[in-house]
């Protein structure tokens, strides 16, 4: 009986990655002061972190303190007499009575039976641990030859090696063989059972006898109590008993015993495959299912993704793999850490061998480490493997070539696995447009696809404005050099690109600004320079005065002439504020509408909203004031209606300044397919397009899947609506997400712990 404190509990535990048994450290020795009941009066007693122990008279037995005192595996029950202490990290046997102690030489003591004790030490040479057996005189019993070595009732689980790998077997107390050591790992269950791992990672369970009492179909077989044990097949739970009879079939996510001794389990998520008109067409038991095409499902139950149809038919074996996105039937995927591919969802092309695979296209690049080094390789879509030689390294592909690095060199390979460009660069970059920049001897050039230079390896840095125009850095200059002539300019200002343009930065950071030619179109004195997406316009700035040139650079506003700020371009009119008010410009410069409103908005479907004295309205391409301004608010029109707003409160109108929904809503957002989201107390709805409220504002959420039909929600709860507002699909799923692809809806089922029904 533990008084104070904490127990410290210590036990072994085996890796199954690496095949290595290591001591486990689950809890903190005990804190001072405690005290810990043994046998026959006698205790355990923590103070100052050292362990002591004293009899039934309270005197002490032990002259000295220990580091701890007990059995590695945290049980505390004496062997003969005998109890195990640590000192310096190392493990001996005390007697209680006759406080004989023995020598601390071993890194663990398990108790094994009457007199026995299953311990470990390591080699001389060696950090690897060696188990056998010794008795309280510390005579060995069984030799200490074992990679792993743990009591399984009368027998002993151990492991050794076998073709360079740990092999587990069953023996006996006199080391007769009764499991042979051809398993991956076999651990003790109650009941005197085993757990017994193949070389395909399947579980049988067997008897300490060693009698196989079930085939090899299980992943796991666990305890659930001392007469059934647990079982997964293919992320399943069902319950077998120790004689191996399936008492419950694996369907379950997770199964448990309820308070009253009978089984519950909880059934995985249960979708229902629906048509938008309720037709329910299968319902699927998984976590999660996610469309890959119009036929083809990806799900999931725990760590199991598989692939099935619609009918919930599989495409591929139930495997532990996990799937990357698929693209036109093929995908990556990761079985055991390992990585491979799959074509037409379901056959292996590339086994999963690989430390990691990247898919271009319909080609794979992998990496596996061999020895010390990485193997790389390129695969096609049948996964052949392309590349006639070994690389270093392989980089992305880009415009039909892989990048490739041997001996410490870079180059290039086709689709074929030809090298092009042979490997001598020190690096390169991807290819654009049959170009790509390389570093040749700590020298920047610009190559073709044939490995030809457009650039000569002559430059500290080069940078592609288009196919025909390039930047280059020398040691004290930049210049601008054009593809069949050379250099066209040379300064000693930073040159860089901006939408196809050169922009040159002065030491004081004045700008100027050279055309996709490469012919300067403004010189360096301004303070800012926008390019213009597409070149249509450039804004200078200079002195807090701002100015436009068109795109062969001519002046179409000069600084003179009061321009202040320059908006985006919307249907050819660019918004303007000129002296402090805005109006509307086109891209030859001439004003269209004057410079007379508080602020505007953008022109859609030739409507542009305007602000007076604090009121939005609207007004067409030739300044007509369409809508008279009486809005607080105001946003661009499409589908000829717009939301509008006073008084925080939002309405629609059509452009004659009809209001088809009424300024009343908190809140109206327009969604991607152009219908409006209404929102009202907390509450949310719908109106078309053409303002026809379809949905009055009734639910928590609504999602307009753009083909005439909507996701609702309310409490937690969802279903489908048509475009007059019916109910189609009843709100009632957990969640409901639309396929496109099919154009079918999976709608989750809430599901609730169950009794378990035990087969006869």
């Amino acid at each position: 009986m533990l008084y104070f404190g904490c127990l410290g509990i210590s036990f072994l535990a085996y890796n199954q990655t690496t095949n290595d048994t290591f001591l486990y450290e689950s809890h903190k020795a005990p804190e001072s002061p405690a005290v810990i009941d043994l046998t026959d009066g006698y205790k355990i007693i923590v103070e100052n972190n050292l362990h002591t122990i004293t009899d039934e008279n309270g005197r002490h037995v032990t002259a000295v303190g220990y580091q701890q005192v007990g059995w590695v595996n945290g049980s505390y029950t004496p062997v003969n007499g005998y109890i195990g202490y640590k000192n310096n990290d190392l493990w001996g046997l005390l007697h209680l009575k006759s406080t004989k102690v023995t020598s601390a030489n071993y890194t663990s003591v398990i108790p094994y039976g009457e007199n026995l004790v299953v311990a470990s030490k390591r080699g001389v040479k060696t950090v690897q641990r060696s188990y056998g057996v010794i008795n309280t005189n510390e005579k060995v019993v069984i030799s200490f030859k074992y990679n792993f070595l743990t009591p399984a009732g009368v027998r002993l689980i151990a492991a050794k090696p076998v073709d360079n790998k740990n092999k587990y077997g069953l023996i006996s107390k006199k080391e007769g063989v009764i499991i042979p050591f051809v398993y991956d790992k076999i651990s003790a269950l109650a009941g005197g059972q085993l757990s017994v791992v193949n070389n395909e990672n399947k579980t049988a369970l067997f008897s300490n006898d060693g009698i196989q009492l079930t085939p090899f179909a299980y992943d796991s077989i666990l305890v659930l109590d001392n007469n059934l044990h647990l079982i997964d097949k293919n992320g399943k739970k069902g319950v077998i008993d120790t004689h191996g009879k399936v008492l419950v079939n694996p369907t379950y996510k997770k199964i448990a015993r309820k308070e009253d001794g009978n089984l519950r389990g909880l059934p995985f998520s249960g979708w229902d495959l629906l048509t938008a008109e309720n037709q329910l067409l299968q319902h699927l038991a998984y976590d999660t299912l996610k469309s890959i095409n119009r036929s083809l499902l990806k799900a999931t139950i725990g760590q199991y993704e598989y692939i099935i149809d619609h009918r919930d038919h599989p495409v591929t074996q139930l495997e532990k793999r996990k799937f990357g996105e698929f693209r036109n039937g093929f995908a990556t995927f990761k079985e055991e850490g390992k990585y491979g591919a799959i074509a037409n969802y379901s056959k292996i092309v590339i086994p999963a061998i690989y430390d990691s695979i990247i898919q271009y296209r319909d080609f794979f690049v992998t990496r596996r480490q061999v020895s010390q080094d990485n193997e790389w390789a390129i695969f096609n879509s049948k996964g052949q493997k392309i590349n006639k030689i070994s690389y270093d390294q392989i980089g992305e592909w880009s415009d039909g070539y892989f990048s490739v690095k041997k001996n410490g060199v870079w180059g290039f390979v086709n689709e074929y696995g030809h090298e092009v460009i042979k490997a001598k660069y020190d690096a390169v970059f991807n290819f654009n447009e049959g170009i790509a920049v390389v570093h040749h001897k700590k020298k920047h050039a610009v190559i073709d696809k044939f490995g030809r230079y457009i650039v000569p390896p002559n430059f500290h840095g080069v940078e592609i404005i288009n196919p025909n125009i390039f930047v280059v850095k020398s040691h004290f200059n930049f210049a601008i050099y054009k593809r069949g002539v050379g250099g066209i300019y040379q300064g000693y200002y930073p040159l860089y690109g901006e939408n196809g343009f050169i922009i040159e930065k002065t030491n004081s950071g004045k700008l100027g600004l050279f055309d996709p030619r490469g012919q300067r179109i403004l010189t360096s004195e301004y303070d800012d320079i926008k390019v213009a997406v597409g070149g249509r316009l450039h804004v200078f700035g200079k002195d807090g005065k701002k100015g436009l040139l068109n795109r062969a650079g001519g002046i179409l506003i000069g600084l003179e002439e009061g321009l202040e700020e320059v908006q985006l371009a919307s249907e050819d009119f660019i918004g303007v504020r000129i002296n402090k008010k805005y109006g509307f410009i086109d891209f030859n410069g001439k004003l269209r509408v004057a410079n007379r409103y508080d602020s505007i908005g953008e022109f859609s479907e030739s409507m542009a909203p305007i602000n007076l004295l604090g009121r939005w309205g609207y007004i067409d391409k030739i300044e007509r004031l369409k809508i008279q301004p009486k809005y607080q608010k105001a946003g661009s029109f499409k589908n000829e209606t717009a939301v509008v707003g006073k008084n925080n409160r939002y309405g629609i109108i059509n452009k004659s300044g009809q209001e088809l929904v009424k300024v009343t809503y908190d809140k109206i957002a327009r969604n991607s397919f152009g219908n409006y989201l209404t929102y009202l107390r907390n509450k949310a709805g719908l109106v078309s397009n053409n303002g026809y409220e379809v949905i009055f504002p009734k639910y928590e959420s609504v999602t307009d899947l753009g083909n005439g039909y909507f996701i609702v929600g309310n409490y937690g709860k969802f279903g489908l609506i048509n475009e007059k507002g019916a109910g189609t699909i009843p709100i009632k799923y957990k969640k409901l997400q639309y396929d496109k692809a099919s154009d079918l809806f999976f709608g989750l089922k809430a599901v609730d712990w169950e009794n378990v029904t035990i087969n006869e």
